[in-house]
């Protein structure tokens, strides 16, 4: 009975384990996938994080600090965070073309530029109909 009772409590905490484990292994399924996504895409634009930093250097005239690769609105995008002098500058890298799509300053490293800011450097008034 004792027996029973200890493969019983086994069996449920296994369960309970594979329960609360499965939204961590689905994590991992899906950011590797979108991973696979984000180097296709890389592959199909020809741009790399090489070239997209030493795109944004050049664009600022800075060092880069950080770079990161994001999928938004179903296109490539590579951020690359420069320091330039005492400003830190968000560069926005287009995954297709390569090219500056947008760069802004930002208060630090990881930071997204004020909605505001962002719309008003890429001509965009919200102002308008």
């Amino acid at each position: 009975m004792k027996n029973i009772r200890v493969l019983a409590v086994a069996t449920i905490a296994v369960a309970a384990l594979s329960v609360a484990a499965f939204p961590v292994w689905a994590q991992v399924i899906t950011g590797a996938a979108h991973a696979q996504d984000m180097c296709k895409m890389m592959a199909e634009g020809k741009v790399t994080l090489v070239t997209a930093i030493t795109t944004a250097e050049e664009h600022c005239k800075g060092k880069a600090l950080q770079a990161a690769v994001e999928i938004r609105d179903k296109s490539l995008t590579v951020d690359v965070y420069c320091l330039e002098g005492e400003t830190i500058m968000l560069v926005e890298i287009d995954g297709k073309t390569g090219k500056v799509a947008d760069a802004n300053e930002v208060p630090e490293i990881g930071a997204r530029p004020e909605a505001t800011h962002a719309a008003v450097s890429k001509g965009v008034d919200d102002n308008k109909p």
